[in-house]
């Protein structure tokens, strides 16, 4: 697995904590926390593993690999900066620091769909073995059906 990946998944850990500790601020009581508790669920836990596991398995279903992984870490960072924003400003009730995490989100939304674009366009083809048989023994059942034809 990719560092990148790995970032990704930590990443989705990191904000599923988080959330969890909002949850727990809001059976305290503390209702205010609720928008950025399901921000931090949606589009911070649940978000980011999804990203960690497109970035894991579309270079083996493409047989192509990312051309640029500089560019995956900035759409890790415009994610994370923009989440933790976003959850920030939604606790202070700050309009600014919720604008200028959801223009991080945004941008890392953006980045992802170009990270897509140039692996189905620039990816370096990788040389795939054939595929193994779907039964194991495949080959001398097949062996035995060809000698009794």
């Amino acid at each position: 697995m990719h560092a990148t990946t790995r970032n990704w998944f930590a990443a989705a850990l990191l904000m599923l904590v988080a959330a969890t500790l909002l949850h727990t601020t809001l059976l305290f009581g503390v209702a205010q926390v609720w928008s950025a508790l399901v921000h931090l669920t949606l589009f911070g836990w649940i978000t980011a593993m999804i990203m960690a596991v497109n970035y894991h398995t579309m270079p083996v279903f493409t047989g192509r690999d990312f051309p640029y992984a500089g560019l995956i870490r900035a759409q890790l960072a415009c994610f994370i900066s923009g989440v933790s924003l976003t959850a920030v400003g939604q606790l202070s009730a700050t309009n600014a620091l919720i604008l200028a995490g959801l223009s991080g989100e945004l941008a890392a939304a953006l980045l992802f769909m170009l990270n897509v674009a140039l692996l189905l366009s620039k990816g370096v083809r990788r040389s795939l073995p054939p595929a193994p048989p779907p039964v194991a023994g495949q080959k001398a059942v097949d062996r035995v059906g060809t000698r009794a034809t």
